[in-house]
């Protein structure tokens, strides 16, 4: 290992508790470290849902975000073309925009009035003329790589990063295959909900990902619209994302909400694409802690669905989330004591957990020994 692991992980060690059914260990999801690894090695380097497409749709379009623990800036330039850079003034660090704007000329620090144009060069700077070695073609914004996949705008950190596609090959075949729709026009932005959620993001993406808990957890929400049965659930495992189908429930239940055609997405880190009748859900979750993390959660009304079913299928989201934060924050307790050093994992019914922890582990690999051989190790 090279010295950037100074973080004390061993990826090695890490695979072949996952082979033993263990999961990672309980500091794990409690150590300002592992936090630090986490944002360095995973939210720096791979893809993140920022905003819905619509919002940079037109010239002079501007959308602000957080992807990781990086603030974010995307335009859409005077020449049409998408832009996203780090939310930071070159000169003293200051956000160079503050809110989404339509029809805007310019990003000016508030701070000391650098300007810069939707391109991401530096237009003026207030004084620069007084320094003969200050070069403005130096001094533009700082870019990151940026893409649209159907109704989701994404960014990724690294600003050499392959496009999005090319990060997860054959998503668009699977996306085609299970009848997810990515062409614009199906859905419209409904409105946006935010989770503040008392755990670690990695506790909160285990149980975001596995159905496991479903019956228990849901009764009265998700798993009274969907069967939620392991053995009827379709679930296919690529390279750091997988997808599901889920079928109506059948039989009686507290709601009598039903949709014939869910299909969802999990991409690796975070990430949720899901469609269903009347309703699309676009979501990201990032760590903004140790032990918190925060879900901004996009809702779009499919064409023609009545704005009241809309909001009802909204309530039971709204529910379900609310009740996978407060399970999460109970295991969060549970973990901070290190009374227990690790989860034994069920992988018949938590191969989801094991998949997406062992897409933590080798991103850990990569980032603490980044050479070639390592690398096609994985």
């Amino acid at each position: 290992m090279n010295s950037t692991n100074r973080f004390a992980v061993d990826p090695d060690e890490l695979r072949n508790d996952l082979d033993h059914s263990l999961g990672l260990p309980a500091s794990y999801y409690t150590d300002p470290a592992i936090q630090e690894l986490d944002l360095k090695a995973i939210y720096r380097r791979n893809w993140q849902y920022v905003g819905p497409a619509a919002s940079v749709s037109q010239k002079g379009d501007v959308m602000v975000a957080v992807a990781g623990d990086v603030p974010v800036v995307v335009t859409r330039a005077e020449d049409g073309e998408l832009h996203a850079f780090v939310n930071v003034c070159r000169h003293r660090g200051y956000r160079v925009a503050e809110e989404n704007r339509s029809k805007c000329r310019a990003l000016v620090c508030k701070y000391h009035a650098w300007s810069y144009r939707l391109n991401g060069s530096l237009a003026s700077a207030p004084g620069g003329n007084e320094d003969i070695s200050f070069d403005k073609e130096k001094l533009g914004l700082l870019p990151l790589a940026v893409d649209r996949w159907g109704d989701a705008i994404l960014v990724n950190v690294d600003a050499q990063s392959p496009r999005f596609t090319d990060s997860y090959p054959g998503i668009e075949e699977d996306a085609k295959a299970i009848g997810l729709v990515l062409e614009p026009g199906r859905y419209r932005f409904h409105r946006e909900s935010i989770h503040d959620v008392p755990s670690n993001w990695k506790m909160w993406y285990d149980n975001f990902v596995e159905c496991y808990h479903c019956d228990n957890i849901h009764s009265g929400s998700f798993s009274a619209a969907y069967d939620s049965d392991i053995k009827t659930v379709v679930t296919k495992f690529r390279n750091r994302y997988m997808f599901n189908q889920f079928a109506p429930k059948s039989s009686k239940s507290t709601t009598e909400l039903r949709a014939n055609n869910y299909r969802s997405f999990n991409i690796f880190p975070g990430f949720l694409y899901l469609q269903q009748d009347d309703l699309m859900i676009l979501s990201q979750m990032r760590p903004t802690g140790p032990e918190t993390t925060r879900q901004t959660v996009h809702y779009f009304s499919e064409n023609g669905a009545g704005i009241e079913r809309v909001e009802k299928w909204i309530e039971l989201w709204e529910q379900t989330f609310t009740e996978d934060g407060n399970a999460t924050a109970i295991q969060q307790e549970g973990l901070r004591t290190g009374i227990m050093d690790r989860n034994r994992l069920l992988p018949p019914r938590e191969q989801a957990v094991v998949f997406f922890n062992r897409n933590t582990v080798d991103a850990y690999g990569r980032y603490l020994d980044p050479t070639p051989s390592a690398a096609a190790a994985e």
